[in-house]
């Protein structure tokens, strides 16, 4: 059986136990449906031509089931920073709410609780969200509208304004055989509303797959600051997407972190719907070994004087890859946009690669845009300097790599994640020049 039928198995399989609102039945058939007429894509897709899913599309994974995480390896995996932040903090284990290992309180103006308990409850709170997903042109976007059987459902209400982060933490754990986890998330931000998110993942060693959907609406006037840390083994593959859809003068910021698995994408959606809107996008690869990271935008400027930001950068050793594609859409009467994208990568030894590919397509006259792409290795000069001083040419190479990622590290405002992932670029960093050198 190739891969396609296997999932279309597996889902005709599972569809005979449980029930489900019609909605959600209906939604399911369908994006099975558009998953088996796209299957996964391949060479010949344009979105897709640096990244081969192979490695994915070749092993039978399972749709996970519920799998038991005790304290400790729940502790080992996800670090006391991010285990000790003050704020509700849901686990989901293989896409599966874990009640014991989560924290959530009754909080005034915030609604966090999880997809599987609101569905049971509540369905048609979650029937506008739900019921269209999976029937656009991606394939692993609709390989988890067709599976995902929990996830988070966030509300932030109208004027609220949630100091403490909310965090989201998805783990996967390998069984007798390979697992696919397909968390589904639903947050809303009422107008006029502040909030901070925090989405890790995480994974037990042993071969998974994590198909994460994320589906994020901003109200009019709202703000959130969102932080996406991706940190799976390195037997674990990744496909992560987010959509984010604002409302007028509503403010997104996002930074998207990936170190873990043997492949893992992001793709991010951003659809400024509303005049005013902006967003701010950052993104960080740390990659080494053969480890090929890929990071997907697409802003949709559609409604006028709306601004967007962009940086990405890559650090690579080994035979590691990273890949960026950014797209930015600029749409007919969308006057005054101002749209900037830069792309950075470095490069600490001789066979690390990167691709990156932005783009800008107008159809507006009055409009501000830019965008750029590097590729190169440290600064020769700077490292003599440095060397001059008598710093060791290790250290040397890893100070001149850090300060590389501070430009993204240091615009965040969370800090226990900050201080985190400054510790991981540390620690990688300094391994990687040191055997460079």
């Amino acid at each position: 059986m190739d891969a396609i039928g296997h999932y279309v198995s597996r889902f005709n399989e599972l569809q005979t136990s449980g029930a489900a609102a019609d909605f959600l039945a209906d939604a399911r058939r369908k994006a099975i449906e558009r998953f088996a007429q796209l299957g996964f894509p391949g060479p010949k897709d344009e979105e897709w031509r640096a990244t081969s899913v192979a490695p994915i599309a070749s092993v039978p994974f399972e749709p996970a089931t519920r799998a038991a995480l005790s304290q400790p390896d729940f502790e080992r995996l996800v670090p006391r920073a991010l285990r000790e932040m003050a704020g509700p903090q849901l686990v989901f284990v293989n896409g599966l709410f874990d009640e014991k290992l989560s924290t959530r309180a009754l909080l005034q103006g915030v609604e966090v609780t999880n997809l599987a308990q609101l569905l049971a409850k509540e369905p048609a709170r979650l029937q506008p969200y739900l019921a269209m997903a999976g029937q656009g042109e991606q394939a692993f976007g609709s390989l988890n509208a067709a599976f995902f059987r929990d996830g988070a459902f966030v509300l932030v209400r109208d004027q609220t304004s949630f100091e403490q982060p909310i965090q989201l933490i998805s783990i996967a754990v390998p069984g007798e055989k390979p697992v696919a986890a397909m968390p589904r998330s639903v947050v809303l931000v009422g107008a006029g509303a502040k909030a901070t998110l925090v989405e890790t993942f995480v994974s037990q060693e042993g071969a998974s797959f994590t198909d994460a959907l994320t589906q994020i609406r901003l109200g009019d006037g709202a703000s959130l600051e969102h932080y996406r840390l991706e940190r799976e083994g390195r037997q674990a593959f990744h496909a992560g997407r987010t959509e984010v859809e604002q409302g007028r003068d509503s403010r997104y910021r996002s930074f998207s972190i990936a170190d873990g698995g043997a492949l893992a994408r992001h793709d991010l959606d951003v659809k400024l719907a509303g005049e005013g809107a902006s967003c701010a996008l950052d993104g960080l690869s740390l990659a080494s070994g053969k480890q090929l990271i890929d990071h997907h935008t697409f802003v949709d400027h559609a409604f006028p004087h709306c601004s967007s930001e962009e940086l990405y950068k890559g650090i690579l050793d080994g035979q590691a890859r990273a890949v960026f594609q950014g797209r930015v859409l600029v749409r007919p009467g969308a006057q005054k946009t101002d749209a900037k994208q830069s792309n950075r990568n470095l490069l600490l030894s001789p066979t690390a690669q990167a691709n990156s590919k932005p783009q800008l397509e107008i159809h507006a006259d009055d409009v501000k845009c830019t965008h750029g792409a590097a590729v190169g290795q440290l600064d020769r000069e700077a490292l003599f300097y440095l060397r001059s001083r008598g710093i060791g040419e290790g250290e040397a190479r890893s100070l001149l790599t850090e300060a590389f990622a501070g430009e993204v590290l240091a615009r965040m405002s969370l800090a226990p994640v900050k201080e985190l992932l400054q510790t991981a670029v540390r620690e990688r960093t300094l391994r990687a020049c040191e055997e460079v050198a």
